[in-house]
């Protein structure tokens, strides 16, 4: 299980050493939107041109390579560097469904605020303005686009040393994540390198890839870097002139840079930031998730659900340092008889 805290509602993660930037949970409204209609009132100006038909395998090379869209084109793939798990599309969506997108969170009434009220001043870490929207609409549209691009399926093996306990499996690609944080980073805005985290629906669908989609061209920084795996290991920080918590240009890997329309896909366990953007530039994102699903499901009788439900009463919990509470939820969900690997690893760390 991972032990760092989130800093905000889609989550993100630091190195849990002590020794970095120090992230927090902050709980910011969120707002249900409709804001398709903004990106229809674009789209559907143009002919509509029909999406392709889905791709079975992932090592499929035309999957990877360009299919028609809705967007600005012809949406094509390009994999991280390094063997790293990830990619960029370019043209999901047209530089005027950008601008239309932005256009209408502002006529709706959603307006962009600092993302820390309690702290406006904590700028070391992250300095952001965000709105965070609940759209099933615009997140369905997105999918639509992307769904023949992203990574489709995951393998999990049992004795992986990625990912948490529990998530043994086969992990199919289902859609994205409704929960969609708006960003607007200012000069010199920015975000420490940091590991996201993950969204949990159930024991059997969750966000395993990130995704950022950029809604602007940015002329200078701004880029979205991701660091070599085996730097991730050391959570070695620098500070910059002006106080914030960078890693250095050479553990840099691959970078995914703001380009209106595109959008960079990662896993969720790698390490990566937001560079400062340059002075005269504003950049503006759409920060949300890939969704997965396990096949075939895994604990999905009324004694698994009860038994995840506890669990996660357990996690809550020990998070907020309750350990005997804790330890006696993890009892029961032992006694449920299901959940044995992740009840017993976090038996170990109560005790």
């Amino acid at each position: 299980m991972s032990t760092a805290a989130p800093s905000e509602e889609l989550g993100a993660r630091e190195p849990a050493d002590g020794k970095g930037p120090g992230f927090m949970v902050v709980a910011k409204k969120e707002f249900k939107a409709s804001l398709l209609k903004h990106l229809r009132s674009e789209s559907e100006t143009k002919a509509s041109r029909p999406l392709t038909t889905a791709r079975t395998t992932e090592n499929d090379d035309a999957a990877h390579g360009k299919c028609a869209g809705r967007g600005g084109g012809k949406v094509s793939r390009r994999e991280l560097k390094g063997g790293l798990e990830g990619f960029v599309l370019d043209n999901v969506l047209s530089e005027k469904e950008c601008d239309s997108l932005l256009e209408g969170l502002a006529s709706d009434g959603h307006k962009f605020t600092f993302w820390n009220p309690e702290a406006p001043n904590r700028k070391d870490t992250r300095n952001v303005d965000t709105v965070e929207v609940y759209d099933e609409t615009l997140a369905s549209e997105i999918w639509s686009r992307v769904k023949d691009n992203v990574t489709k399926i995951i393998e999990i093996p049992q004795d992986n040393d990625t990912w948490e306990y529990g998530l043994e499996g086969t992990w199919v690609a289902c859609g994205i994540n409704p929960r969609l944080l708006f960003a607007r980073y200012s000069p010199g805005g920015h975000f420490s390198p940091h590991t996201d985290g993950h969204v949990v629906i159930d024991f059997n669908h969750r966000t395993l890839h990130s995704v950022i989609i950029y809604l602007n061209t940015c002329a200078e920084g701004g880029a979205t870097h991701i660091f070599h795996t085996a730097d991730m290991k050391s959570k070695k920080f620098v500070q910059d002139s002006k106080g914030r918590f960078r890693f250095a240009k050479d553990k840099i890997a691959d970078s995914g840079i703001p380009k209106a329309g595109s959008m960079l896909s990662f896993s969720q366990h790698l390490m990566h930031e937001g560079e400062p953007v340059g002075e005269g530039c504003m950049k503006y994102i759409i920060r949300t998730d890939v969704m997965y699903k396990r096949t075939p499901a895994v604990c999905d009788d009324s004694r698994g659900i009860e038994a995840y439900k506890v669990f996660q009463q357990a996690s809550e919990a020990e998070g907020r340092g309750e350990l005997v509470k804790a330890f006696d939820l993890y009892s029961k969900v032992s006694r449920l008889g299901v959940l044995s690997s992740w009840v017993f690893s976090c038996f170990f760390l109560c005790v």
